[in-house]
């Protein structure tokens, strides 16, 4: 009798330690050109299991060139640059997006992210993917120059990188109506409340002159 039970507990303990995460590609490439503000790639985590997985993704930052900013999207929305993990639930038998996003600031340089994702109620269950951004030109773009926004898509807030004084933010839909108005040289800007869709954010100086206009997308990530 012994014996059967403790064949069952082996037997119970091998089901529960079973290996259900992977990523669909362990590693992605994506060009980085510095003339562009906002590079993405893409990558899905796959839960092959018969239950639903409370995940954590988990940032780390392999080789990030001086000035440049990364950040993690996932199901759930997009992260700050700050931000270095977040639970999320991937289903059953299904996958979820994992979205890494490059900032570079028009200088020359080659970045790597992995990402880690871990059971977190079994942290043997996990899997890596390391998204890899070589550069393609070190061309700085002159209309890449001024303030820079991120993430670009935003789902809860978005940040302003700006090397001249920002005394106020706006934020107009397409039409040019205006939306939100902010006070400058703020860490982020709210915009949970704003319906998905896109949006034109235009920073002004001291003297209330426009220094630049970017378009931005408000939307959710969902499987």
């Amino acid at each position: 009798m012994r014996i059967a039970l403790l064949s069952v507990f082996f037997l119970m303990s091998l089901i529960g330690s079973a290996q259900t995460l992977s990523f669909e590609s362990a590693l992605v490439t994506e060009p980085a050109d510095p003339a562009i503000g906002d590079i993405s790639t893409h990558n899905r985590i796959i839960n092959s299991g018969s239950n639903p997985v409370r995940a954590r993704w988990i940032r780390e930052v392999n080789d990030l060139p001086s000035g440049w900013l990364s950040a993690i999207c996932d199901t759930n929305q997009c992260y700050l640059p700050r931000i270095d993990s977040a639970d999320f639930i991937i289903q059953a038998n299904s996958s979820s997006p994992i979205i890494p996003h490059i900032y570079p600031d028009g200088s020359a340089g080659d970045a790597q992210v992995t990402v880690r994702v871990v059971d977190i109620d079994d942290r043997s269950n996990n899997a890596v993917s390391t998204f890899s951004f070589p550069m393609i030109s070190s061309v700085k773009d002159p209309f890449s120059s001024g303030p820079k926004l991120y993430p670009n898509p935003a789902t809860n807030e978005f940040s302003i990188l700006s090397d001249v004084s920002v005394s106020e933010v706006t934020v107009t839909n397409m039409l040019g109506k205006l939306i939100k108005v902010y006070s400058g040289n703020s860490p982020s800007y709210d915009v949970s409340d704003l319906p998905n869709g896109i949006y034109l954010v235009s920073m002004k100086d001291n003297y209330g002159r426009i220094i630049k206009t970017l378009r931005f997308s408000k939307r959710n990530y969902h499987p």
